[in-house]
């Protein structure tokens, strides 16, 4: 199965992980190694974690108030967003297409 980021996705990353590296560079390169555990993890069982809806999954990022939100199907994994916890719930939704 191949994998792959939403470009959306790839954004909300950086920004977090300029936001928490303006604070601290240890606490930026935290987050970042937090989302790679959370995309690996994902990788190797995506189905492992809560599901939203059919094909369309939620997974945590320890210790960041994130989650992963991504859609598998029978060939692809989609990341499609890296979402905060305080903003609208729904904001990704039109990344589904």
């Amino acid at each position: 199965m191949t994998s792959r980021l939403h470009r959306a996705a790839r954004r909300e990353i950086s920004e977090a992980a300029i936001f928490y590296a303006e604070r601290s560079q240890e606490i930026g390169e935290r987050f970042l190694d937090a989302v790679e555990s959370a995309i690996l993890k994902i990788r190797e069982t995506p189905e492992r974690f809560r599901q939203l809806e059919p094909n369309l999954y939620h997974c945590r990022v320890a210790g960041f108030p994130y989650a992963i939100i991504y859609k598998v199907t029978k060939t692809e994994l989609v990341i499609l967003a890296v979402r905060h916890d305080r903003r609208r719930p729904d904001y990704w939704r039109s990344r589904l297409g």
